[in-house]
């Protein structure tokens, strides 16, 4: 027998300044009412998993409009992940002593423990595979690092150091294949796990996110994911290198017409942190299942064509868009007017 255990923490959205006249308190967790106990189970298997979920915190205090965000790509952690967060109150959020809905993220793991051994660690035949496909994308053999990958993720990948890993030499791989969607997303999986990886990689994983961004002109995320950097290498980086990109990010914010395209992967919510007053968001080719506006004050929806210049005050707080698809998808976001605070 082992022990099934949740870990979970809460992963909070930066907070943003706005109009003293509009004092947003954000919500406050004030009881869990799931189960404190380990879950046994007679299974030996090691597959762990991670759902991370965007959630509004209604006027009533519960956890309303769950969405995924991106997960562990097996589908029977999600059903738990969700009923864990419906069993969360919370005093709500308030804007000048109303209640109002808040929007929270969460990023839940599903991990293992057992009685006589621990579930951490990579087992020898990861190490052997993942080994051998780093080489062969060294050497550019690219076919064959992907029937390795392929077998290494099926066969091999179990626990949560082992999917950040594989998650990382994915991304590795289809960089050298300048696949950018698959690198995206994977690279994607390898931050979100950064936790899990050696240090090194984890410093290079959300390094890389900063690279995409700012290619990728998501200047608001960019300065969040820099934040982050500075707590991944613990002062092995060099602060007067970071102040001077953070005012360099926030000088691109500045410019009148922030324009970007990107791609939607089906199976996962596409976000992004607004960054200015007003917001457009276009399909090119495909059909959208999924766009809202989710800020600390509101929450906005809207059908598969997108949104036509959304008006985003400051008294909204920060907001972030979702975007899901049911099929790969391209979208063209247009952002205008003053910067968001």
């Amino acid at each position: 027998m082992k022990s099934f255990v949740f870990c979970v923490y809460l992963l909070l959205t930066v907070s943003v300044g706005v109009a003293a006249s509009d004092k947003i308190i954000p919500p406050k967790l004030i009881e869990n009412l799931n189960s404190t106990q380990t879950k046994e189970t007679s299974s030996y298997s090691r597959l762990e998993g991670w759902v991370y979920m965007a959630y509004m915190v209604n006027e009533q205090g519960r956890a309303d409009h769950i969405a995924v965000i991106a997960h562990s790509h097996n589908d029977k952690f999600i059903p738990a992940s969700i009923s864990y967060l419906e069993n969360l109150r919370f005093e709500p959020a308030t804007v000048n002593g109303q209640a109002t809905s808040y929007l929270q993220k969460y990023f839940m793991r599903h991990k293992k423990s057992f009685a006589e051994n621990s579930n951490e660690g990579i087992t020898t035949y990861f190490q052997k595979k993942y080994n051998q496909a780093d080489q062969h994308i060294n050497r550019g053999k690219l076919a064959d690092s992907e029937q390795l990958l392929r077998d290494l993720v099926e066969t091999n990948t179990k626990n949560l150091t082992e999917q950040a890993l594989a998650a990382w030499l994915l991304s590795k791989h289809f960089f050298k294949a300048k696949n950018w969607t698959q690198y995206r997303d994977h690279m994607l999986d390898a931050f979100y796990l950064r936790e899990h990886l050696p240090a090194e990689l984890a410093i290079k994983a959300t390094q890389n996110l900063l690279d995409w961004q700012i290619y990728k002109k998501l200047y608001s995320d960019a300065l969040m994911t820099m934040a982050e950097l500075t707590l991944v290498a613990e002062g092995n980086i060099n602060t007067k290198s970071i102040a001077q990109s953070m005012v360099e990010l926030n000088q691109a914010l500045e410019k009148p017409v922030i324009n970007t395209r990107s791609t939607i992967s089906p199976g996962a919510l596409w976000q992004h942190r607004l960054q200015k007053q007003n917001l457009s968001i276009t399909p090119i080719n495909g059909e959208l299942s999924f766009v809202e506006v989710r800020c600390a004050n509101g929450r906005f929806v809207q059908s598969a064509k997108g949104f036509n210049n959304l008006s985003l005050g400051d008294e909204l707080g920060h907001c972030f868009v979702f975007v899901g698809a049911t099929k790969e998808t391209n979208i063209s976001i247009i952002e205008t007017g003053k910067v968001r605070q």
